[in-house]
């Protein structure tokens, strides 16, 4: 069945709304009562002026619900472009998580559960990824520490090995004093 398409008339009481907000309140029409609906939109866009009909309502309704599959298709092709933009704006992971957690919000107050979960996903997956990388990071640091650890206790052992052969051979040395003796073990001890 073919369906006729109707001209909006300009005298239609949503000729004053941005295109933002005729969807705002198309999305409250899927969720409360046409009356509450109205009421709250005649409250929030003083500019409408006179209460639209029932009948004119349930009309405008039916033309947003035609357009409903375009919208949300190009709502998520915007939403994937940026997604494209944060990842490639977005070098630190930290980042790209919040990026990704308010964008999964936002979907989800829109509705579109769906996506809003991949999002959550992503952010999820990236978090623990960042937690991995996180502690390879600290597994190196503490091998770089351990490692100079090591070199410091190999230069200690080392020197403390030199001190012990020379004040062996001091010891051994016939030819000099007992004095220049004491004096020369103090001075390889660094005793004062």
């Amino acid at each position: 069945m073919l369906e006729r398409i109707i001209k909006p008339r300009i005298d239609r009481w949503d000729n004053c709304l941005t295109e933002q907000e005729r969807w705002q309140i198309y999305e409250r029409t899927r969720k409360q009562h046409w009356a509450s609906v109205v009421a709250w939109m005649m409250q929030e866009y003083p500019q409408i002026g006179d209460t639209p009909s029932k009948s004119a309502f349930f009309r405008w309704c039916k033309s947003m619900r035609q357009c409903e599959s375009a919208h949300r298709l190009e709502s998520a092709l915007v939403a994937r472009e940026e997604a494209n933009a944060l990842v490639s704006a977005v070098t630190n992971d930290k980042t790209l998580i919040d990026a990704y957690q308010t964008l999964a919000q936002d979907l989800a107050l829109k509705g579109d559960v769906d996506s809003a979960s991949k999002y959550c996903q992503m952010a999820i997956k990236l978090a623990e990824r960042l937690a991995k990388n996180e502690e390879l990071e600290l597994k190196k640091e503490k091998l770089e520490l351990d490692r100079e650890l090591l070199k410091l206790n190999r230069e200690k052992f080392e020197a403390q090995e030199a001190r012990e052969r020379e004040a062996c051979a001091t010891l051994k040395d016939a030819e000099i004093t007992p004095e220049e003796r004491e004096a020369r073990l103090k001075q390889i001890f660094h005793i004062t």
